[in-house]
């Protein structure tokens, strides 16, 4: 009792600690992420309880005379114990009138991440109070701003984009990985920070209590000695990832005259080639438009997947660049989609400020708005062409709203790139690349332009009204009707599950498959959990729920990115339980709608095989080597143009001998539809891919041959001008590399 009324006594500056910290959790209730029982929410009180509890313990040493710190370690638990408590059960009540995403995932973040900073905030708040007699609360400070730098530090001098930091625990790198689970790492690198701290803390009660005496130079010693060797060792313990690393695991290197390129082993040397080209291809063509190119050579990183590129850069599946190191960072299977992108960050950096050398107050708007505008297509559709069917589309946003900070990522990340770079590209157009550097460093548009923001807006949105892009909601709807992290329901808990489950799919153990992502869609709605329960009751054997499932969704996907890929799952079904009339009306109805060129060629394609009596069935239904087989005779008399990206994927996928898959093309192309003109603008890249520029060319010539529309045409366009150039330029660019295996 009495150690409640010390609690509350209006001396004991406790209770007004306990007050603002429960303050500041019901404020967490109202953000996103924040919200949940789970890691943000972890993080977020981890820093706030060292703040907390350091400035607590120092006022109570200042409050005690000398020999009161006797009790010191029992006048700190009960403190340590409420400190603890509040955010918990804060959390808790909430989440169980809200809904909890997984308690015992957010128990495990409060347990690892939030539980050690009382020890951390104590062990720094009585430090401060022996090293200084004066200012110990700005000690404090100054002591967990080093702390913070360590890891300022590593996101400026490293590689990587993931950090362990004391104060932190642990930031994962980028929003677009939202799968996070406490992991082993973690808990041994939380345990090492409470042996630290802890060993800290402990040698500070007992030098209060008489039981040893501390030296201020030993103490010192502890302190910087310590660090310095955990800083030293942990790119062994995996814990940061240097330069040094990275260029051990990608040890094998190519050199040009404008970059260095780090791959893995096991990339053959016909694509080492290729991306050898495309590099500097892009090189070139950003100098052209940028007008400027970068005063070092850009060291190129290509992990060969997804996974490695978690493991030692640690986004696994964002493509990045470090403007001021001149570095890029890609995968392997899907370098071309993002490497000019990453590229032209570099070339900003000519023209950025400050230390990282990128936009007025680093604003994403401008940064990726010129990345995207130098490189612009997205899906095979043209920038302008997306931004003008997402303005006619529904998906209209206000510019002076995009060019703050928080609008650009709660927004769908295609909605945020899609408008930065068709505007950027409209500036850049309109009124010269050299203004829009001056605003990339000064975002002042009257002072730039001679006009605000919302009159160029104007004339901005009425060029994308005069662009042809009627009857294209379906479009937007695929593109844009998606959701940011910040409204997503449980992303963490959902992505971690999701990995899970598709791992049970993955080793044929489809009953827990199903199970977990039943339980998924109990959250809410979820399109990978949707595909992953259908593809799971398929394999059970339970087709007519596995189509009941997918037509139940389909209302409730309407109006979003997923609801086209659910029907063509559906249509796909519903052919290979033999109700062909349901499926073909299903494929063309896809096909009116046109979402994307995927889906339009997939669907014409299976139009075509209804035709050709049950081959529909047997091909659905068929391993992939038999629908290669399938496809290659269904084109042994005349061409199925919409055949083409699916044989050229298969044919890639089997690694099958380039000399024998060009043999099945031995006829005279006629190209006068939009599904030839894009079956041999597919035909052409794989043909680039393969080094065979000659053919390559003559296949990117002939689709040019038919106009379908403006945006298909400047994607051919801008095929045969790269392919062009290949043609015209390989010697003299691969002669000059030289090709380094550390």
């Amino acid at each position: 009792m009495s150690s409640i009324k010390k609690i509350f006594h209006w001396k004991n500056h406790l209770a007004i600690y306990l007050i603002i910290l429960l303050l500041f959790n019901l404020l967490f209730l109202n953000l996103p992420l924040v919200n949940v029982f789970g890691y943000e929410f972890s993080v977020l009180n981890s820093v706030l309880l060292i703040v907390i509890s350091g400035l607590f313990i120092i006022l109570c040493c200042i409050k005690k005379n000398e020999g009161e710190f006797n009790n010191l370690s029992k006048d700190l638990f009960l403190p340590a114990v409420l400190f603890l408590a509040i955010p918990f059960f804060v959390s808790v009540i909430n989440s169980f009138f809200t809904g909890f995403c997984s308690f015992s995932d957010g128990f495990l973040f409060y347990l690892v991440i939030t539980l050690p900073s009382v020890v951390i905030g104590y062990a720094v708040g009585t430090t401060s109070f022996f090293l200084f007699k004066r200012f110990r609360r700005i000690v404090f400070f100054f002591i967990l701003a080093l702390i913070l730098l360590i890891t300022l530090a590593e996101f400026y001098f490293n590689p990587q984009v993931y950090f362990y930091n004391p104060v932190l625990g642990y930031l994962p790198g980028t929003i677009y990985d939202e799968a996070l689970t406490v992991d082993l790492k973690l808990i041994i690198y939380r345990f090492l920070n409470l042996l630290f701290f802890g060993g800290l803390l402990c040698g500070m009660i007992f030098h209060y209590s008489g039981k040893i005496k501390l030296v201020k130079a030993y103490l010192v010693s502890y302190l910087i000695l310590l660090p310095v060797v955990f800083l030293f060792l942990s790119p062994s313990l995996g814990y940061s990832t240097t330069f040094g690393t990275l260029e051990s695991e990608l040890s094998n290197k190519v050199s040009t005259d404008h970059f260095e390129i780090y791959f893995a082993d096991g990339i053959n040397e016909d694509f080492v080639k290729l991306i050898t080209l495309h590099h500097e291809y892009y090189y070139k063509e950003l100098a052209d438009y940028l007008k400027t190119t970068p005063q070092e050579k850009i060291r190129s990183f290509i992990f060969k997947d997804r996974f490695e590129k978690k493991e030692l850069f640690g986004s696994a599946n964002a493509d990045v660049a470090k403007t001021w190191l001149y570095c890029i960072f890609t995968t392997y299977d899907n370098y071309n989609a993002s490497l000019k992108h990453e590229i032209a960050h570099c070339f900003s950096s000519e023209f950025g400020a400050g230390p990282l050398k990128v936009a007025d107050m680093i604003n994403p708007f401008l940064i990726e708005g010129i990345a995207t505008a130098s490189s612009p297509f997205f899906d095979e559709n043209d920038i302008d062409h997306l931004a003008s069917v997402a303005y006619k589309g529904g998906y209209k946003v206000s510019l002076e709203k995009m060019y703050k900070f928080s609008s650009f990522f709660t927004q769908s990340s295609t909605v945020s790139y899609i408008y930065a770079g068709s505007f950027t590209k409209y500036l850049i157009e309109n009124y010269g690349v050299e203004k829009f550097k001056r605003l990339y460093t000064n975002l002042d548009f009257p002072k730039i332009y001679n006009k605000s923001l919302k009159e160029i807006e104007k004339r901005y949105d009425s060029y994308l009204e005069g662009l042809n892009t009627d009857d294209t909601k379906d479009r937007a709807n695929y593109y844009f009707g998606r959701k940011s992290i910040f409204y997503k329901v449980c992303p963490r808990f959902i992505a971690d599950r999701l990995g899970k489950a598709w791992g049970y799919f993955q080793n044929e153990d489809y009953e827990k498959a199903a199970g977990l992502f039943n339980s998924i869609l109990e959250k809410g709605e979820n399109y990978s959990a949707v595909i992953g329960l259908t593809e799971s009751l398929v394999k059970l054997n339970r087709r007519d729920s596995a189509e009941v499932l997918l037509k139940t969704y389909l209302d409730k996907f309407e109006n979003t990115g997923y609801f086209y890929n659910l029907e063509f799952r559906l249509a796909d079904l519903c052919a290979e339980s033999g109700n062909v009339n349901y499926s073909d009306s299903l494929y063309k109805k896809i096909i009116l709608q046109n979402p994307n060129p995927t889906l339009y060629y997939l669907c014409g394609l299976r139009t075509a095989l209804t035709e050709r009596d049950s081959l529909l069935m047997n091909y659905i239904s068929a391993e992939d080597s038999e629908k290669y087989f399938i496809l290659k005779r269904l084109n042994k008399n005349k061409y199925y143009y919409s055949s083409f990206p699916v044989i050229v994927d298969l044919s890639r996928s089997f690694n099958e001998e380039y000399g024998i898959f060009i043999k099945q093309f031995d006829k005279t192309f006629v190209v006068n539809d939009i599904l030839s003109t894009y079956g041999v603008y597919y035909l052409s890249q794989y043909m680039l891919e393969k080094l065979d520029f000659k053919r390559a060319r003559r296949m990117a010539a002939l689709a040019l041959r038919y106009n379908p529309d403006n945006n298909l045409n400047l994607l051919f366009k801008d095929n045969f001008k790269k392919i062009n150039w290949f043609y015209q330029n390989p010697d003299s660019v691969l002669n000059r590399i030289s090709n380094i295996k550390e």
